[in-house]
């Protein structure tokens, strides 16, 4: 027959040891899952916030490539003339209308004084050839002047007449010669560059030369891109 004193104290060590395994079995699945993708699903995510505003934001557009604009013009002086200011540097913006260059106003000046005071002159003669034709044929009704006398004098009237009508247009000629001085950008853009100087002179893009010989070439003034 056994002896059941000597086998209690074994009995009881090895139920020490299943208690304690059963205990750490719990204790591992109680351990919380390492953090990472999809293990810390209940983890607090931090959310701020900010006042909504409207306001222009810069666009830059880093890229390899050649810009072409959408429209390009290269302006030119309409008449021969020095140039004595420039207003405005290469590559910068330009609006419509911004004055670009200037040339040397005084001999377009000049022109229109000169057309302005041959207009005067022939007003005052075409005054006075109306005055003469009306007494001329005053003097006719009465007898007094031939029928020639009058016609001679009907017909300087109005070839004075016709003679205003062109100092006019003379006069008008004159005042877009000196608009010409004054050189503005076409549209609004970016200038590209300047392909003369200041104090050289600017030629005429078009028009037959008044002397013969070679014809001079164009100068650019001014070339521009609307982007």
């Amino acid at each position: 027959m056994p002896d059941f004193r000597h086998m209690r104290p074994t009995f009881a060590v090895a139920l020490a040891l299943l208690t304690a395994a059963c205990s750490g079995g719990e204790a591992v699945q109680t351990t919380p899952p390492p953090a990472g993708r999809g293990g810390a699903q209940g983890a607090a995510v931090p959310v701020t916030i900010a006042v909504v505003s409207q306001k222009p934001m810069p666009l830059d557009v880093r890229a390899i490539g050649t810009v072409i604009a959408a429209s390009t013009v290269s302006v030119r002086a309409q008449i021969t003339g020095e140039m004595t200011s420039v207003h405005f540097k290469e590559g910068e913006d330009v609006e419509q209308g911004q004055v670009l260059v200037r040339l040397d106003r005084r001999p377009f000046e000049a022109a229109l004084h000169q057309a302005e005071a041959a207009l005067a002159r022939d007003q005052a003669q075409a005054a006075n050839a109306r005055a003469q034709a009306t007494r001329y044929q005053d003097l006719a009704q009465r007898g007094i002047a031939t029928r020639e006398q009058v016609d001679q004098i009907m017909t300087n009237a109005a070839a004075l007449e016709a003679t205003l009508g062109a100092d006019r247009a003379a006069v008008e000629n004159a005042k877009v010669q000196l608009d010409y001085a004054t050189i503005t950008a076409p549209f609004a853009g970016r200038s590209s560059r300047r392909c003369s100087r200041r104090r050289r002179p600017a030629r005429a893009t078009w028009g037959r030369p008044q002397t013969r010989g070679r014809r001079p070439r164009a100068r650019k003034i001014w070339r521009g891109a609307a982007l």
